[in-house]
């Protein structure tokens, strides 16, 4: 957990990691959210959205050395994460043939999991080197998972010509 050497960057006092953990958590429930968001917006709207602003609270982090702009800027993370989680669940969903179901599901958890145990050492070096290191690179993969939004779309929609994609 990033934020809460973050939290020491900014000087902040002990009591701060427990009074922002529970602010963390409450911003948990955000995932609540997401269905309605995703009816309202469309699931490729609120995934854009989802990674801009988690680009934009990581860029805060790297840049930043205030704790209040520090609290903002993690739970406005952990609001993105939150809001995405069961979208992408629902993206897996829909994208997994009928036939092969859980064998593409436990493919995505493998993928997914192979990912992880990839980024999270090098996010944990980038660290060691400094904080606003790790934060850059937050936000450089956020930006890139943005950029690359549009290419991801669903393959038999895209082989039978059309622009639309599950990820509306």
């Amino acid at each position: 957990y990033l934020g809460q050497l973050q939290y020491v960057r900014c000087k902040a006092g002990e009591w701060a990691n427990g009074a922002v953990y529970i602010l963390v958590t409450v911003a948990g429930l955000a995932g609540g959210f997401s269905a309605g968001l995703t009816r309202r917006l469309g699931a490729k709207r609120v995934t854009l959205l989802c990674f801009l602003l988690a680009a934009a609270g990581c860029g805060v982090l790297a840049g930043t050395e205030n704790f209040l702009l520090s609290v903002g800027a993690v739970l406005l993370v952990q609001v993105c994460f939150r809001m995405f989680w069961p979208l992408q669940m629902s993206i897996q969903n829909k994208r997994a043939a009928p036939g092969n179901r859980a064998t593409a599901l436990s493919m995505n958890s493998l993928l997914m999991n192979l990912t992880a145990c990839s980024v999270n050492p090098v996010f944990g070096k980038l660290a060691d080197a400094g904080l606003p290191l790790v934060m850059t690179a937050g936000f450089l993969c956020c930006l890139a998972g943005a950029v690359l939004l549009p290419f991801l779309g669903d393959k038999k929609e895209k082989r039978a010509g059309k622009e639309k994609s599950v990820v509306r």
